[in-house]
C-alpha cells in the first residue's frame, strides 16, 4: 500500500538508489512543468509554464517520466502525493553560507564590506567553516533551496557541509590581490589548486570566484577567466557592488567595473555578475551582449546600500537571477521571499514591462541560474531526464483559488508551504525535518563555532 506524503515517518532510503536502479513513483500530484516537458522524449525547450495533474517516476537520481492521467509503472516505493504541489528545486545563486555568524549584525553600518566584514573575516580558520555553514544551509533547505552557488574563503568546509546534508552546490574559493580579508596572489594559486585536485561527489562542483572588480587586479581577473573558460567552469563574482567599487575601479583602471570585467574576458554566458548596484545603463547593455547573468539580491542590496537599477535590467533584456546573499545583509535564506520583494519593488518603481512577472521571478531561481551554471535541462526543471531535485509544497488554501498558480506561489504561499525536499533522488527533508542528519548535533556544532568566532572578533561585545 502506498505511503502518504502527509504521514510522519519518512520513506526508507533504498540503497539501490546509489546505483541508479531504485524507482520511486509519486502519484496524484499537481506538478509545475511546461507544455513541452511531459513524457520520455521531452524537448529541452521550456515551453509555457503551467501546473498539471500527474505522477512522477524517479529512477535513481533522475526523473524518468512525468505521467499525465495516471500511471501503471512498477516501482520500489509508491507514494501518494495528493494535496501537494511539486516544483523544481530552487537555486540560490549567490550565497556566503558560513557568514551565518553575522546574522543581525550588519544593520545600520556604513561601508559594511570594507570596515566590518573584511576585518572580522580575518579571524576565520578552516576548521570553523563547516559548522558555521549549518545555520544558512538548513534554513535554505527548509525554504526549498536544493542548490547554492557559494563564494567564500576556505571553501572546502562549505563543500563538506553540503555533502553531509546531501545538498547540491557550486562553490568557489574567493580570490583577490588588491583587497579583501586575505589578499594576495596566493589566493588564486590556492583556488586553482583546489579545482585541479577536486575530490567531492557530483553534488558539489567548483566555480571560479574573483571577489570584485576593485579587489582583483586585471592580471588576476584575466587569468582566472581564461582558466574558467578553458575548464568550462562558471565565473562567479561581485560586480558594481557599491558606489565605492565604481569609484575605486575608475581611479585604478579608468573604466567601470563592468567594462573592466569585459576587457578581462570575464563576461560570457557562464558568468554570474552579482549585484550591479552601481552599474549604468551602458553597463547593462554590455552585460546583455556578453550573455552574462546579472544577479539581483534585493533584501541584501537595500540593507547595505540600495537596490540595483531595475529599470535598466528591464530595458536591457539582460539575463537576470534572484538570490539572497549572506546573513550579514539578509537575515534569512528564503529566495522566494526575495522574489516577492523584487516583484513588489519593480511595481513600486513603476516598471511597465512583464520583466518581473511571476513566471520570470520563478525562472530567476530555477532555469536562469541553471543556465549560468552549465546545467540547463538538468536543474531548475521537472522533466524526463532532469536531475531529481524536487520540492513538495502543501497544496492548501494558500494556493486557492487557483486562478494563477505562479502568482499564488510567489505572492501568497511562498516557501512557508515547503514540506518535503528531494535532492538527487534522495529525501533530504521530510515534513520539514532533516533526513539522515541529527539537527541537534548540527546546532551544537554551529553554536560552538559561533562562540569561538565571536571570541576572536569581539563582535558580540
Amino acid at each position: 500500500m502506498p505511503i502518504n506524503m502527509k504521514q510522519i515517518e519518512p520513506p526508507k532510503q533504498n540503497t539501490n538508489s546509489s546505483s541508479g536502479t531504485e524507482k520511486k513513483l509519486i502519484k496524484n500530484l499537481r506538478i509545475l512543468t511546461s507544455d513541452k516537458l511531459a513524457g520520455p522524449n521531452a524537448s529541452p525547450n521550456t515551453g509555457t509554464v503551467r501546473v498539471v495533474h500527474g505522477d512522477l517516476l524517479v529512477t535513481g537520481n533522475r526523473v524518468t517520466e512525468l505521467v499525465l492521467g495516471g500511471s501503471t509503472h512498477d516501482a520500489d516505493s509508491v507514494i501518494d502525493g495528493k494535496g501537494f504541489l511539486a516544483i523544481p528545486g530552487l537555486i540560490n545563486c549567490h550565497t556566503h553560507a558560513p557568514m551565518g555568524f553575522f546574522r543581525g549584525l550588519g544593520h545600520g553600518r556604513t561601508n559594511m564590506i570594507e570596515e566590518f566584514l573584511f576585518p572580522a573575516e580575518k579571524s576565520l580558520t578552516a576548521e570553523l567553516l563547516e559548522p558555521l555553514s549549518w545555520s544558512y544551509l538548513v534554513t535554505s533547505l527548509r525554504a526549498g533551496v536544493t542548490c547554492i552557488a557559494d563564494h567564500y574563503y576556505m571553501i572546502h568546509g562549505v563543500g563538506q557541509a553540503l555533502e553531509r546534508l546531501g545538498m547540491r552546490g557550486f562553490i568557489g574559493e574567493t580570490i583577490a590581490d588588491l583587497g579583501g580579508a586575505f589578499p594576495g596572489w596566493e589566493s588564486w594559486t590556492k583556488a586553482r589548486d583546489a579545482v585541479e585536485s577536486w575530490n567531492f561527489s557530483s553534488l558539489v562542483r567548483p566555480v571560479i570566484a574573483p571577489h570584485a572588480a576593485d579587489t582583483v587586479s586585471s592580471k588576476m581577473l584575466r587569468e582566472a577567466a581564461q582558466f574558467a573558460r578553458k575548464n568550462s567552469l562558471t565565473l562567479h563574482m561581485h560586480l558594481s557592488q557599491t558606489k565605492g567599487e565604481l569609484q575605486r575601479v575608475r581611479i585604478q583602471d579608468g573604466m567601470t567595473p563592468v567594462q573592466k570585467a569585459f576587457a578581462c574576458e570575464a563576461l560570457w554566458d557562464r558568468t554570474l555578475a552579482v549585484h550591479m548596484v552601481s552599474a549604468r545603463e551602458a553597463d547593462f547593455a554590455e552585460l546583455r551582449t556578453s550573455g552574462a547573468t546579472a544577479v539581483i539580491c534585493p533584501t541584501s542590496q537595500i540593507i547595505y546600500e540600495h537596490l540595483a537599477p531595475l529599470e535598466h535590467v528591464a530595458a536591457s533584456g539582460v539575463h537576470w537571477a534572484t538570490a539572497t546573499d549572506c546573513a550579514a545583509s539578509n537575515d534569512g535564506a528564503d529566495v522566494l521571499a526575495d522574489c516577492k520583494l523584487l516583484g513588489l519593488m519593480a511595481r513600486d518603481r513603476k516598471i511597465n514591462s512583464d520583466t518581473f512577472e511571476p513566471k520570470n521571478l520563478l525562472a530567476s531561481v530555477t532555469t536562469t541560474p541553471a543556465r549560468a551554471l552549465g546545467m540547463s535541462g538538468q536543474l531548475g526543471v521537472i522533466q524526463a531526464g532532469s536531475l531529481a531535485d524536487i520540492v513538495f509544497l502543501r497544496d492548501d488554501l494558500s494556493m486557492r483559488p487557483a486562478f494563477d498558480d505562479l502568482r499564488n506561489l510567489i505572492y501568497s504561499a511562498g516557501s512557508s508551504g515547503v514540506e518535503h525536499v528531494m535532492i538527487d533522488g534522495h529525501w533530504r527533508l521530510w515534513r520539514r525535518e532533516l533526513c539522515g542528519v541529527d539537527e541537534q548535533q548540527l546546532s551544537g556544532e554551529f553554536e560552538s563555532a559561533v562562540s569561538e568566532i565571536m571570541r576572536r572578533t569581539g563582535l558580540n561585545q
